[in-house]
Parts: C-alpha cells; sequence; structure tokens
C-alpha cells in the first residue's frame, strides 16, 4: 500500500471517528458548565478552526487524488504525471497537519474539561485581552457560578481572587474619573449575590464580602469617584439582599461603606493661601463634599427601604454599628441639623434632585405615578426615625449636643416650607411610637414608657411642637423686619418710569399750549397709592409676585386713558348716534376743514370695519386731510366708540405740575422723570411709624408692619376755555342700549 493511500485511509477513520467523537465533546461542554459562552469560546478557539479547516481541506485533495488515478482516466503526458505527485505530497502534508492539529485540540479539550486548568487558561487570556474581548471574562463568570453551586471553593476561591484584581485594574485605569465598570462586570457582581443569597446556610464568606460587601465596586484602600452605573447597581445588589433575607450581605455592605465614607471620602481640610486669602484646594473641597452629599444621601433612602420591607432588626444592626470607642457612626447624623435638613429635601416636591427618585432608588411592588410620592414618604419616615435615634447618643464631648434645635433658615420660602411640612414630621413620629415592635427591636423603650419625661430632655412630640411654634414666631418676625429689596424696588422704579412716559407723551399731543380764553375750566388726573404685602418686595419668599412691580403702573396708565375720555365726554356740547352707513355722511355734513379742526377717536380703529373699507380719504391718522389722534383704551360705556370733533384751538391746555413738598417728605418721593414731574417710591411701614400710624386708622384690622406702600405720583392739568365747542358722533350698536339713531341730516356744520 503507497503512502498516499495510507493517508487516505487515516483520514476516514479520523473523519469517521474522532471528528464526531471531537464534536461531542464540544457539545458536552454547555451541560458541564451551563455556560453558552464557555461553548461559543472553544468553538472560536484558533486550533479548533484550524484543525476544521485542514480535514475538510484533507477530504477535498483526496477526492482529486481518488479522480486523477481512476482507471478510465489515462493520460500520461508529463505535466498530468507531475500533478498526481503534487496531489499526492499535499494529501501527505494535510494529512500530518490534521494529525498535528488533532494532538493539538485533544489537549485543549483536556484544559477545557478540568475547571481548574479552565480557569487559569481564561485568566491568562482575560488578562491578555482586557478591554478587548469580553468573551473570557463572561466565561469565567459562568465557572464561578457554577462553583458556587458545587460549593467548589478552591475553584471559587481562584476566581474571586482574580477578580479582585480585574475590577482593581479596571479602577487604575480611570485614576481621577468617576469608574465606571464594564456592564460584563455589574452583572457578574448581582448575580453572583444572587448564587450565594440562595445557598443561605452553605457559606462563602471570602466571596460574600467581596460581591455584597461591595468590596469590588467600592475599592477598598485609594480614593475613587463613584459613578452613578454603580450606584444603580449597588442599590439592584441590596434588593437582592434584602428579598433573600440576607441580613448578613447588608451587614457586609453597611461595614465596607462605614469604612468608604471614613477613610475613601473623608473629608479634605482647606489648605490656605496667607497672602492672598483663598483656599488653593477650594475645587478639590467642593468636589468632595458633593460625593459625600451623594453618598450619604443613598444610605438614606437604603434606611428607608429597610423600614418599607418591615426590617427593623436589622435597622437595629446599622444604628449600633462601630469600629471604634468611642462610638462613630459615621452614616448616621449627628445632630438635628441633619436629620431635617434630609427630611425636607425629600419632602420638598419641586427639588430637582427627586423628580424621578423611582429611577434612582427603586422599590419593589410599587407601580404607577403614587410610586414617586410613596418612595419620598418612606425615606422620610426613615428621616423621623433618624430623629428619634437621637435620644439615643449618649455625648462623649461638649460639643456634641444631640438633641440642640436645628438651626432656622433665614429664607422666608424655607421657614414656610417647615411650617407646612413639621405637621407632617409630627405624625410620622407619633406612628413610629405607635408601632410597638418597631419601638422594641430598635430598642427606643425609654421613649414611650416614661423614662424621657424623669430627665431633662423634652419627649418627642414636645420637642417637635416647641420647634413649630419657634419657627412659627421666626416667621412673623421676618415678616415685619425684613428689608425691602433694592434690586425689587429699582424694578418698580424703572417699570413705572417706562409704561408711564408712553401714556403721558400720548396724552401731551392733545395739548394747546396756545390756549387763549377769558374764563377757564380745570380738570386733574393724579397718582395713587396701594399698601400690599411686604414680601412682595422682599427676598427668599415662598412664593412669587409676578406683577408686584408693575400693577400700580398699569392700573394708574388705564386711569388716565379713562380720565381722558372721561373728560371729553364731560365737554361735550352735543352728541350723536349713527349708524355705520351713515357714520360718515354725517361727518361729512359737518363740513371740517383740515386747517382748522381735529377728530379724536376713543376705542374705535375705523379701518376694521368692512362698512369703512370704502371710505375714500380714510386712513390711520386722517380723514380727508383732517387729523385723527386716537386711543384705544377708555371709559367704554361714556365714550367707546366714539369720535370727538372740535376745534383745534379748543384743545385743553395739558401741563403736569410739580407734586407739593410735604407729599414728597411724607411718602420720600423720588423723581423718576423730571419731564413730566414724576414720582415714586415703596415705603416700608414697619420702619416709618407715622405713616404706618396714619394709614391704620383707615385698615384697624391690618397688621401694617408686615406690608409696604407703593406710590406713584403726579398731577396732569387739562385746562379748557368755558366757552370751547365740541361734538361727539358715536356708533350706535344693537348689542348695546345707546339710544335711537340720529339722521345724517340732522347734524349742522361745526364752527
Amino acid at each position: 500500500m503507497s503512502l498516499p493511500d495510507i493517508c487516505i485511509s487515516f483520514l476516514i477513520a479520523m473523519i469517521g471517528l474522532a471528528y464526531p467523537l471531537m464534536l461531542q465533546v464540544i457539545a458536552r461542554l454547555e451541560d458541564k458548565y451551563q455556560s453558552i459562552n464557555i461553548l461559543n469560546l472553544i468553538k472560536n478557539e484558533v486550533v479548533w478552526k484550524v484543525y476544521d479547516f485542514t480535514i475538510k481541506s484533507s477530504l477535498v485533495v483526496v477526492l482529486i487524488y481518488i479522480v486523477i488515478n481512476h482507471p478510465l482516466i489515462d493520460l500520461k503526458d508529463g505535466f498530468f504525471n507531475i500533478s498526481i505527485q503534487i496531489v499526492a505530497i499535499t494529501l501527505i502534508i494535510g494529512t500530518a497537519f490534521t494529525v498535528f492539529f488533532f494532538l493539538l485540540f485533544t489537549k485543549l479539550v483536556f484544559v477545557y474539561y478540568s475547571p481548574t486548568k479552565l480557569i487559569q487558561y481564561l485568566i491568562r487570556k482575560d488578562r491578555k485581552q482586557f478591554k478587548i474581548e469580553e468573551a473570557y471574562f463572561n466565561s469565567i463568570a459562568d465557572i464561578l457560578y457554577q462553583s458556587i453551586r458545587q460549593q467548589n471553593e478552591p475553584v471559587s476561591r481562584t476566581i474571586s481572587d482574580f477578580l479582585y484584581e480585574a475590577f482593581q485594574r479596571c479602577r487604575d485605569n480611570h485614576i481621577g474619573e468617576e469608574i465606571e465598570y464594564p456592564y460584563s462586570y455589574y452583572v457578574l457582581v448581582n448575580k453572583t449575590i444572587e448564587e450565594l443569597a440562595i445557598l443561605k446556610d452553605k457559606r462563602i464568606p471570602r466571596l460574600e464580602y467581596r460581591t455584597a460587601g461591595g468590596i469590588w465596586l467600592l475599592g477598598e484602600t485609594k480614593e475613587y469617584s463613584i459613578h452613578e452605573s454603580t450606584y444603580y447597581w449597588l442599590w439592584h445588589n441590596l434588593l437582592l439582599a434584602i428579598n433573600y433575607k440576607r441580613d448578613d450581605f447588608v451587614m457586609y455592605y453597611w461595614e465596607r461603606a462605614h469604612h468608604h465614607i471614613t477613610y475613601n471620602l473623608s473629608i479634605i481640610q482647606p489648605d490656605y493661601n496667607y497672602e492672598t486669602g483663598k483656599i488653593r484646594n477650594e475645587d478639590a473641597i467642593t468636589k468632595r463634599n458633593q460625593e459625600r452629599e451623594r453618598f450619604f444621601e443613598f444610605h438614606y433612602a437604603l434606611g428607608g427601604l429597610l423600614l418599607y420591607n418591615n426590617r427593623y432588626e436589622l435597622i437595629g444592626r446599622i444604628f449600633r454599628f462601630t469600629t471604634s470607642l468611642p462610638p462613630v457612626y459615621e452614616l448616621l447624623p449627628n445632630h438635628m441639623n441633619e436629620v431635617f435638613k434630609l427630611y425636607f429635601r425629600f419632602r420638598d416636591p419641586y427639588d430637582d434632585d427627586y423628580m424621578r427618585i423611582r429611577q434612582r432608588y427603586y422599590f419593589p411592588n410599587l407601580e404607577g405615578i403614587n410610586s414617586e410620592y410613596i418612595i419620598k414618604n418612606w425615606i422620610s419616615k426613615y428621616m423621623t426615625l433618624l430623629f428619634l435615634r437621637q435620644y439615643t447618643i449618649v455625648p462623649y464631648l461638649i460639643i456634641m449636643k444631640p438633641l440642640e434645635y436645628p438651626t432656622i433658615p433665614e429664607p422666608q420660602s424655607e421657614k414656610r416650607m417647615w411650617l407646612d411640612n413639621l405637621g407632617h414630621f409630627k405624625v410620622l413620629v407619633a406612628d413610629h411610637l405607635g408601632n410597638l415592635q418597631l419601638i422594641k427591636s430598635l430598642g427606643f423603650e425609654f421613649l414611650i414608657d416614661g423614662r424621657i419625661e424623669e430627665t431633662d430632655n423634652p419627649t418627642p412630640i414636645s420637642f417637635l411642637e416647641s420647634l413649630m411654634k419657634m419657627v412659627e414666631q421666626d416667621y412673623k418676625q421676618t415678616e415685619s423686619e425684613q428689608q425691602v429689596s433694592q434690586e425689587k424696588r429699582d424694578a418698580f422704579l424703572t417699570f413705572t418710569n417706562q409704561h408711564l412716559t408712553p401714556v403721558f407723551e400720548s396724552i401731551s399731543s392733545l395739548s394747546n399750549d396756545k390756549l387763549n380764553a377769558d374764563e377757564y375750566k380745570d380738570w386733574y388726573i393724579t397718582g395713587e397709592n396701594a399698601v400690599i404685602d411686604k414680601s412682595s418686595f422682599a427676598e427668599n419668599q415662598p412664593s412669587e409676585n409676578l406683577n408686584y412691580h408693575s400693577f400700580l403702573a398699569e392700573s394708574l396708565a388705564d386711569k388716565c386713558y379713562r380720565g381722558i375720555s372721561e373728560i371729553f365726554y364731560t365737554q361735550t356740547r352735543k352728541r350723536y348716534l349713527f349708524k355705520k352707513e351713515d357714520f360718515f355722511k354725517a361727518l361729512d355734513n359737518l363740513r371740517l376743514s383740515p386747517d382748522k379742526h381735529i377728530i379724536v377717536a376713543f376705542g374705535i380703529n375705523l379701518q376694521d370695519y368692512d362698512a369703512f373699507a370704502h371710505i375714500d380719504g380714510l386712513t390711520d391718522d386722517e380723514y380727508n386731510g383732517i387729523p385723527i389722534l386716537r386711543f384705544a383704551k377708555c371709559s367704554y360705556d361714556l365714550a367707546g366708540q366714539t369720535l370727538f370733533i372740535l376745534s383745534s384751538d379748543n384743545l385743553p391746555l395739558i401741563e403736569f405740575l410739580e407734586t407739593e413738598e410735604k407729599n414728597k417728605d411724607k411718602y420720600q418721593l423720588v423723581e423718576i422723570n423730571k419731564a413730566h414731574k414724576l414720582y415714586a417710591q415703596v415705603v416700608d411701614l414697619f420702619r416709618n411709624n407715622d405713616l404706618r400710624n396714619e394709614l391704620i386708622q383707615s385698615r384697624p384690622s391690618e397688621d401694617l408692619t408686615k406690608s409696604v406702600l407703593m406710590n406713584i405720583s403726579f398731577v396732569i392739568r387739562f385746562r379748557w376755555a368755558k366757552k370751547a365747542n365740541m361734538i361727539s358722533l358715536r356708533l350706535h350698536s344693537k348689542y348695546h342700549e345707546r339710544g335711537l339713531p340720529n339722521n345724517p341730516s340732522e347734524i349742522e356744520p361745526l364752527d
């Protein structure tokens, strides 16, 4: 038998026996490790791919060799003989490669079938492929899950040590920035915790402490910033521990968190530059304070989750946990200020940090729109429980005052929020005191059995009632004593000038400065004042009055326009009422002269009416050369949709007179428009006793110490000649009772 024939026989044997056997061995890997990742991994091994390629390629060469050696093919030329030799040599080499890679793959199979050897192999591969390929990491994770189920401690210990290194390696690659681990890292920790939690009685302490305890995610010695993704997975890891009632897991984590806030997130002391008076490391301090605040918030939310799940014994263990003597509780408040600060943050519905709190702190079995409120309420309940815990703190330093009343905030807006929410705080405290199971679990019996009354300390309810009275008293006192904001006062003065100046200028357009008559009749329009709550003009209020600086000026602008129209109405000698179709016919019958007469229109835009669209000579500001002065606002009942027609010589003399000096002094007025002699001021009535005592005569039931007086002062005089002749033409309306319409023929030419 020739060598090629021997190779063919060997290949047939391999294809018939070895190749199917290898496929069967590969397929059984999934059952052995219960991992599709490991199955895919061996299929992607280079040795397997080359072995698979060589055996299939050798089959092709065998086929070619058989064909060219068939008896029916009888080619004797030299090229054909050379081809036969090449195919034979290729067949021999291919068989040798197939055998070689078969042996290599067989060796690799032994590695995959030995968990100890496989894990060492995968660890070497993962170290080389870090950041490039996660297949090896995921396969290691699958072996870890199986080792936990089978209680294979040597394998789990080996993997645990490697993963400790892998997480550390990831942290070292993100020094100086927030660490967001790859997704597969977070999943591994979460699934490992679940596998460990299921065991319950069978323990793997080292792995439990590193996963449930948060060592892999938080690190141990160096200072790293925690990414929001890490907080998300830490929360869901704790949810698993709570769901499986593994209090030991929660305590592992609490111990790690206590260490983390003590050493990894410790307070940074300021480094002062005494030459400039500035802090050199101010940015670092700000960043660290933000990180600490976020870390504390997470653990206060955890307390709310434990309370929601009725894990009273576990809360008690957390309250008692410390690693030093005298005891220091890093993750729990030491002063009432901390308790109330967090309570009001979670109670404030407008705090942007907690608008979607369910996404940050998921509570199980809560759905729908109310879940947001319920979560915030349970965290608030935990804060009130921390309030009761303050009674258990034994001061060992003079500066420690656990039952000292919290500092009342300065802004009125925050005081108002305290007043609105302290009642709810009191209700929650009362609920806790009535929960005997909770009180006994935490060792708080002294709060309800009368022992607290034998001390100098107030009972919890008395403490809160006193605090509510203090806040209310401070709020009312500040209402009177708070200063008027200069910024808001300036806004009032600026708006008043800007809003009334155009009004005065439009009024001035009616003035007849050449008025000459023997007898006059004077009319006046003056400014006004208004008493309003001082909070509108003070800073940091519970709510802002959006038009506090504008309503008086706007009201006076309307008053001016109404006053002008009422004066014109009063001065009119004859009044006519015409239908639309007769309106301009009557106007034409007046035989007005552009050089002599003028039209003043109130509350009417002549070009808005379809009936006037065809009127020749009508524009926005004149009719056949006769000037039209238009005022959109007026006293509508008296002068709405009315034209007043008079001689230009009969227009009034309009003058802006000076405010009396005694009023300037009385109201502390400041001039804001010299041309129109416009004055204004905002007077704090708490600080002006004389003015307050004068005003209180007409307002005996009001507390004017909490008010300000807004004053806008001006005097506009309209001087008319007594013999001035003016008539009015008004549009007839079927919707308003104005009398019977006149006929155009009834009107006579105007002198």
